[in-house]
């Protein structure tokens, strides 16, 4: 992906940090989003996953770039896979499970209340101003 400076002309990539995917299944990082492998693939990255193993041979995958398709292993011990010709590597993520946006925003809104000093999820003591108006210290009371 690039960016155009309409005044200029010049081009310059832009890098897009890649979120996990949320959806159950085995998927590549092909620069603007998560693609999932079909299942053939997806069976036996799991299975290599499984027994140990270190690589996964993915055969050929024809894509955009490659129309005739191109050689690719997994790499599972940086859960990457790779062009074997050019060596360009590209990420990868197994989801065990279906993670729904309802989950995924809460656990976001917990680590953003975690960086707020006074609002995160901790113990610590409070005082609380009781009916007769005098205060009374209350201990490990979380927020």
């Amino acid at each position: 992906m690039e960016e155009l400076n309409m005044s200029t002309g010049h081009r310059r990539p832009i890098y897009i940090v890649p979120t996990k995917p949320t959806e159950k299944g085995v998927w590549w990082w092909n620069e603007v989003e998560w693609v999932s492998y079909p299942e053939t693939l997806t069976k036996a990255i799991l299975r290599g996953i499984a027994t140990g193993a270190r690589t996964v041979d993915l055969g050929i995958i024809r894509s955009y770039h490659h129309k005739d398709g191109d050689h690719y292993m997994a790499d599972l011990t940086a859960m990457e896979q790779y062009n074997v010709r050019t060596g360009y590597r590209r990420k990868m993520a197994v989801v065990k499970e279906h993670s729904n946006s309802l989950s995924q925003m809460e656990r976001i809104k917990r680590f953003i209340l975690n960086l707020l000093p006074n609002l995160g999820p901790r113990n610590h003591s409070k005082k609380l101003l009781t009916q007769d108006h005098t205060t009374k210290k209350v201990e490990k009371v979380a927020v």
